[in-house]
């Protein structure tokens, strides 16, 4: 596989191919190394964000059981969890209970 394959694929989200074999030159083989290690960071740092993720929906999942009270407004409001369609919440809405 060529590095401009493989950068290819870093652009296109694919972060599981890895660079190997033997660079003809020390700056090629540096290059190889930084490229393999950006892999590394960017499948690192998409796991940490679907993990964050998961976190979040399951914390408004809790929260839209739970009513909140504004003093200031005199309103009662709960959060409204609305999954996208790949099950995933968009957001924490606050929606006002009437």
């Amino acid at each position: 596989m060529s590095l401009a394959n493989l950068v290819e694929a870093l652009n296109a989200g694919d972060y599981t191919l890895r660079a190997k074999g033997a660079a003809e030159s020390l700056a090629l083989s540096d290059l190889v190394q930084q490229i393999n290690r950006l892999a590394d960071n960017l499948s690192t740092t998409r796991f940490e964000y679907k993990e964050s993720q998961q976190t979040l929906d399951k914390l408004l999942k809790r929260l839209s059981k739970i009513p909140f009270f504004d003093q200031r407004l005199n309103r009662l409001y709960t959060v409204l969890h609305s999954p996208n369609s790949q099950g995933r919440s968009r957001q924490g809405i606050p929606v006002l209970i009437r």
